[in-house]
């Protein structure tokens, strides 16, 4: 392809394609408007091509990184010890955790033996094997064995619990075993992990405790023995509950109700209501002889007090009678012996007045 030099400077020149691209050569003498034939450019293919399989390799590296040492399912064993392990994507033990105290000396025997790293068919012989050393597993009893198998995301436990579901016996001495397995989810083990217990035994108190707090704290306490025989005995929650061992509230007593003479009731009179008010007296407003003058209520004790509630009868004060006039029966100045009619009195002297006699 030919190329017009467009400038040069120093040891670089500026070439004009054809195509109208520009292009920074190295400078072999070239002078301003000299025709020069050029190559096209080949663009590397190799760089890009180690950069990308650079970027599968860091993927790779990432993804076996996290597919080993990330837990991706979970595997819980119950029987009055309670043991968690994590497994890896490849359904090796990641970790082994006691989830009460009975579980500790035994998850510490294990680790000790070697369990992180081994596949969970080896793992759960094991784990077998160590509740059988402890006694917690003997020839010729009922052994209950409570196994839940979870996932974390997106791993499969399917295969996991079917696989555990064929192991009823203990291997290495061939002691029988009653195992039940359990089919948790991500949110049953959290839940577990708050409750400090796993997964599979929350599973079997849940439907004893019928969603109290208290009932779900004292089965946690159980064995699995017991949990199960609890189970199969009723069937129903609210036949199942435990008495939670507190000291039961103290019953109020009813006070005595004891009747005294001054706040008897009244029995009433003559079919008489006893909530009826008694009814006032009519001597009580008046005073002597016809004279009316404020009634005066002497101070009773045995009287009940009137019901506030009651609707007081209306009383009929007694009409006042009117008085004659004092009549003179003296003689003097305005009257008439024996007439019986009064004459207007003479006005008294200046100075007073007179007493009428």
């Amino acid at each position: 392809m030919k190329a017009v030099v467009m400038h040069t400077s120093g040891r670089h020149a500026v070439l004009l394609g054809r195509d109208g691209g520009f292009a920074r050569v190295k400078n072999r003498g070239y002078r301003a408007g000299q025709q020069i034939g050029v190559q096209r450019a080949r663009r590397p293919v190799l760089k890009p091509l180690l950069a990308l399989a650079s970027v599968v390799l860091v993927l790779f590296s990432a993804t076996a990184l996290a597919a080993n040492f990330l837990p991706f399912s979970y595997v819980s064993v119950d029987v009055n010890p309670s043991l968690m392990m994590t497994l890896n994507w490849f359904d090796r033990v990641l970790s082994v955790e006691a989830k009460n105290s009975d579980g500790e000396e035994i998850a510490e025997l294990l680790f000790d033996g070697g369990i992180v790293g081994q596949p969970v068919d080896d793992a759960v012989q094991r784990v077998y094997a160590a509740l059988e050393a402890g006694e917690y597993v003997n020839a010729g009893a009922e052994n209950d064995v409570v196994v839940a198998v979870a996932s974390y995301g997106i791993k499969d436990t399917e295969p996991i619990l079917e696989q555990i579901k064929q192991m009823q016996t203990v291997k290495s001495s061939g002691t029988e075993l009653s195992v039940q397995t359990v089919q948790a989810d991500r949110a049953m083990v959290a839940e577990a992990e708050a409750l400090q217990t796993t997964a599979g035994k929350l599973a079997l108190v849940k439907p004893l405790a019928g969603g109290s707090a208290e009932e779900t704290q004292a089965w946690l306490r159980r064995s699995v023995r017991e949990i199960l025989a609890a189970g199969q005995d009723g069937g129903e929650a609210d036949a199942m509950h435990l008495t939670i061992e507190t000291e039961p509230p103290a019953q109020p007593t009813e006070p005595q109700q004891t009747l005294t003479p001054d706040t008897e009731e009244p029995t009433g009179q003559s079919g008489g209501s006893p909530s009826q008010s008694p009814q006032p007296s009519s001597e009580s407003g008046e005073q002597g002889d016809g004279q009316n003058g404020p009634s005066q209520t002497p101070w009773q004790t045995s009287e009940p007090t009137a019901d506030p509630t009651a609707t007081p009868k209306p009383t009929t004060a007694p009409m006042p009678m009117p008085t004659a006039a004092p009549q003179n029966t003296a003689s003097g100045p305005g009257t008439t012996a024996g007439s019986g009619q009064t004459q207007p009195a003479a006005p008294p002297p200046a100075g007073g007045q007179g007493k009428g006699n």
